[in-house]
């Protein structure tokens, strides 16, 4: 997974440095909180979209279920302009959900995508993903959720893939 496994190589140590280095933003290591919000705000470039739709499909079984469409990404990219701020936040709103994830589930990717595509009774048997979806308050409930976990995701009885927070 292209997200994951450039997070684990960008140096970044914290939060908004994660999250940037989600996003493939330049030099993810040295950016701040704030930062991280102006560079939102001004609107992220269409390969920030990229990466965050490749996890979401991945999540999703392969169904296209984007967070940028395919047309606002081309019209973005034949522009040369940032996307907009509303598609932006969206963005950075599923980095950040995937960040708390990476860090809870480290390099077990397999459970971290089986999790985030799976109902969960914490949240109204909604996915993660579909919770994070929602935006802002999404988010932060799926984050809250990851944080107030006290230990590791159970296996399924007769499953050896980890199954839930």
């Amino acid at each position: 997974m292209t997200a994951a496994n450039t997070n684990r190589t960008s140096g970044a140590t914290s939060i908004a440095g994660r999250i940037a280095s989600i996003l493939h933003l330049d030099n993810p290591a040295a950016v701040s909180d704030v930062a991280l919000a102006r560079l939102v705000s001004k609107g992220l470039h269409p390969v920030s979209a990229t990466a965050v739709n490749d996890f979401v499909r991945i999540c999703a079984s392969g169904r296209r279920n984007d967070i940028v469409s395919k047309s606002t990404l081309g019209r973005s990219r034949l522009t040369a302009k940032p996307l907009s701020r509303q598609m932006s936040q969206r963005l950075y709103n599923i980095a950040r959900f995937m960040e708390a994830a990476q860090r809870h589930y480290g390099s077990d990717v397999d459970a971290m995508v089986s999790w985030c595509s799976r109902p969960q009774p914490s949240l109204d048997d909604e996915t993660p993903l579909d919770v994070a979806r929602l935006g802002a308050a999404g988010t932060t409930a799926v984050v809250r959720h990851i944080l107030l976990s006290q230990s590791p995701p159970s296996p399924l009885p007769g499953d050896n893939v980890r199954n839930g927070i």
